[in-house]
């Protein structure tokens, strides 16, 4: 997209700095085609070997790209130089640029010598003056703000879009950073994992005791006992294998999220989540048949919940239901949940000493360790989608108000012979387009806050995840507007001082 901006702008600076000689050359007998297809050819070069570049750069970053990808999926990266995709993604920028560079080009059709040798200057101009000085109670500079910002309503439209999109992503981007790496059991519940404050691994004998004793202590909020199985499941014609979750308590279970109905309370029911009940075919109050390692039974379907793990096909029995399948069972593990304000690393210290036997672990640090790589991946993602939008504003603007410097140069020459200063002239480029700036990044920051939801449950369609709690905070919002004001401002700011050079007696001697 940015290459595509500088493409189109370049042509029209060329255009605008090089009237009279375009004159020249059309009176001395050259046609609209030959100069288009010498800017396309010019392009041409320019695209080639910018490609090979590229496409250099991208095999020697494919390691860095690899890691990236091993955060985020925690798999490796063992991806090879694939000389087809690198063919497939050079021609599809050729055709990209060339295509924008011919329609660019084509703008000389509209160039009489007559025009061309006048400096470009029009007669006439018949379309509505939305701002008439002698009716309008505005600043002048304001004023010719609004002409300009009319004036030309399908660059306004395009700035409008582009901005939109690019706060619109950098929202995405702050909000992805506030929900998973700041808040973290928001990314746990999506995840599907129960981490506890702490968990212990034991020999199966000695959990019984271990829990009574633990849910005895003052300081234990709760103490959960889970074990995993693998079942069959079959509804109708279809059937699957999947993991499955053993809890002596669901309804103590804290980083769950159900879509419908209920957790599982009796020793007939199950809860699959929504992986599964797309395989089967089968929704809330359902009956499917259950084979473990025991013989095959129904089960009444209490509810359907989403989870990531397992790639969204999970199930969820009790601890008697796992019982009445298999006929007995075991816990492997054992969540414990600490009271509010109590001291969990001392607590950790007392488990320990009391249950030598036991493995005890503190989950905050096992779940850094299992969450670190996806933490760092979504703030390299958020610094990526800032950097992308201070980047492309600022180059968006700075292209923008050059265009209008280079364009306007002999107005302002005459501007400042009527008696405007230099500041009021850059006050008058600078708010230009501002107000076209400031709607398109509301106007995505707004839609990143109805969009976010979706967006996200988008990408993790391939879990079956059917909603997701995650939102863009107003904070996030007006730091993305604030931010992409000011960097359009800076930007305008630096690029608008050029106008100081300009002088009336140098447009008098140019003529």
């Amino acid at each position: 997209m940015v290459a595509l901006i500088i493409i189109r702008f370049s042509i029209r600076n060329y255009m605008e700095m090089n009237r009279k000689n375009i004159g020249i050359l059309m009176a001395a007998g050259y046609t609209t085609g030959q100069m288009n297809a010498a800017v396309v050819l010019e392009m041409c070069v320019i695209t080639f070997f910018g490609v090979i570049f590229g496409i250099a750069l991208g095999s020697l970053g494919s390691s860095f790209i690899g890691s990236f990808q091993g955060m985020m999926l925690g798999v490796s990266w063992n991806q090879t130089f694939h000389f087809g995709a690198a063919a497939i993604s050079a021609g599809i920028v050729f055709f990209i640029v060339l295509t924008v560079a011919y329609f660019g080009g084509r703008v000389y059709k509209k160039i009489s010598v007559l025009h061309a040798l006048r400096g470009g200057i029009d007669t006439h101009n018949f379309k509505r003056n939305y701002f008439p000085f002698e009716k309008s109670r505005l600043p002048v500079n304001l004023c010719l703000s609004g002409k300009n910002l009319l004036f030309e309503k399908g660059k306004n439209l395009s700035i409008f879009f582009i901005v939109a999109l690019l706060a619109f992503s950098s929202c995405v981007g702050f909000g992805m950073y506030d929900n998973f790496v700041k808040n973290q059991n928001a990314l746990l519940c999506l995840v599907g994992i129960e981490s506890g404050d702490f968990y212990m691994a034991s020999t199966p004998g000695d959990f019984d005791e271990i829990g009574r004793t633990l849910e005895s202590w003052r300081e234990i909020d709760s103490v959960l006992y889970y074990n995993s199985i693998s079942l069959h499941l079959e509804s109708q014609s279809k059937e699957t294998e999947c993991s499955c979750d053993i809890w002596r308590n669901p309804e103590l279970v804290r980083n769950e999220t159900v879509v419908s109905g209920r957790l599982p309370r009796y020793e007939n029911e199950i809860m699959l989540s929504t992986g599964i009940a797309k395989v089967l075919k089968v929704k809330e109050g359902d009956t499917v048949y259950v084979t473990g390692l025991g013989e095959r039974m129904p089960f009444l379907i209490s509810g359907i919940d989403q989870k990531i793990t397992n790639m969204g096909l999970k199930a969820m029995l009790t601890e008697e239901g796992s019982k009445a399948l298999n006929g007995s069972t075991s816990s492997s593990f054992i969540y414990v949940y600490v009271k509010e304000g109590e001291d969990k690393e001392e607590i950790i210290k007392r488990v320990s000493a009391e249950f030598p036997q036991a493995e005890v672990l503190d989950s905050q640090v096992q779940t850094d360790d299992i969450m670190g790589g996806i933490k760092a991946a979504m703030i390299a993602i958020c610094a990526v989608f800032v950097t992308i939008t201070v980047f492309v504003v600022a180059m968006v603007e700075l292209l923008l108000i050059k265009s209008k410097v280079i364009k306007e140069r002999k107005n302002f020459g005459i501007y400042k012979a009527l008696g405007f200063t230099t500041g009021e002239l850059m006050i008058q480029t600078i708010m230009i387009n501002l107000p076209v700036i400031a709607a398109g990044a509301l106007a995505g920051a707004v839609l990143s806050r109805y969009f976010m939801e979706p967006l996200v449950v988008l990408f993790l369609s391939f879990s079956e995840i059917k909603s997701c709690p995650f939102t863009v905070k107003i904070f996030w919002m007006i730091v993305t507007v604030a931010g992409i004001l000011a960097t359009a401002v800076a930007a305008s700011f630096i690029s608008s001082m050029k106008i100081r050079k300009i002088g009336p007696v140098d447009m008098l001697s140019e003529e």
